[in-house]
């Protein structure tokens, strides 16, 4: 398998034709997408059964509705984060790899799971097993502080025309 095939998550791109579906399978899907899909939440959890009971076609139509409704790709992957929790987790990508998460494959299942610290994985990239460990880009946002105006911005900003008017000849490079 090259890199180019590696997709774990299977990441929905194309589209989807919802009439391919049978009609309880896609009331599931729809009902499940309303009830937990709002401007608060963009990660739905579904149920290890109800996932298995949606079947392929199930979960594709899914994924396509939801990456239409954020117009961003979306991938499923099984809930690593809690160790009793036996579900499934469909949103958009970055939310699996960013900030504490990140995305593991056992036997081509994507699994969302807790991001080791920052030490552990430079000690597993130095091992003899040849593990390239790579942390995710992280949006860095630099905050803009304005600084604060000091005696001579004071002094121009009240005495600069008054100066301006009586010497003409002079610029502000003199």
């Amino acid at each position: 398998m090259s890199f180019h095939d590696f997709n774990p998550g299977q990441t929905i791109a194309g589209c989807m034709d919802p009439s391919r579906l049978q009609h309880d399978i896609l009331q599931i899907a729809k009902e499940t997408l309303d009830l937990q899909l709002n401007s608060f939440q963009s990660v739905v959890a579904v149920s290890q059964k109800d996932y298995l009971g949606l079947g392929q076609d199930g979960q594709a139509f899914m994924a396509f509705y939801m990456g239409r409704i954020f117009r961003k790709p979306v991938m499923w992957a099984k809930d690593g984060m809690d160790g009793n929790a036996d579900r499934w987790v469909l949103g958009p990508c970055e939310k699996f790899v960013s900030g504490p998460h990140m995305i593991v494959s056992v036997n081509g299942i994507a699994i969302v799971v807790q991001r080791p610290p920052r030490h552990f994985l430079e000690d597993a990239s130095g091992s003899e097993t040849g593990a390239h460990c790579t942390e995710s880009p992280e949006p860095v946002c630099k905050i803009k502080v304005p600084r604060p105006p000091n005696a001579f911005i004071l002094y121009r900003k009240d005495r600069h025309a008054t100066m301006k008017q009586e010497n003409s000849h002079l610029s502000n490079n003199d």
